[in-house]
């Protein structure tokens, strides 16, 4: 799991738990609200595990960067590098 993912789940419970349950009729009222959730969430952190190799990562940036006529050369020589390292598909 990615850290933006985690960022996204704390937004997600906050948005669950506290904003769609309350009507707030200041700033001062919704941070009031929000700040008991986020206490919580601090005295029982979550860590981020991360979940992607970096070489995995590499390949998909690469493969973002290339335009689409020399995608197939990139995908081949992908092959090729994880055949050289003993990691073939």
């Amino acid at each position: 799991m990615s850290w933006l993912n985690v960022v996204g789940q704390f937004f997600r419970d906050i948005t669950n738990r506290r904003i769609r349950r309350g009507a707030f009729p200041s700033v001062r009222h919704f941070n009031d609200s929000i700040d008991p959730c986020i206490e919580q969430r601090k005295l029982e952190p979550t860590p981020c595990i991360w979940a992607a190799y970096a070489d995995d990562i590499l390949v998909r940036v690469t493969r973002a960067r290339v335009p689409s006529s020399k995608m197939d050369l990139v995908s081949v020589g992908v092959l090729i590098l994880l055949e050289l390292q003993g990691l073939g598909m």
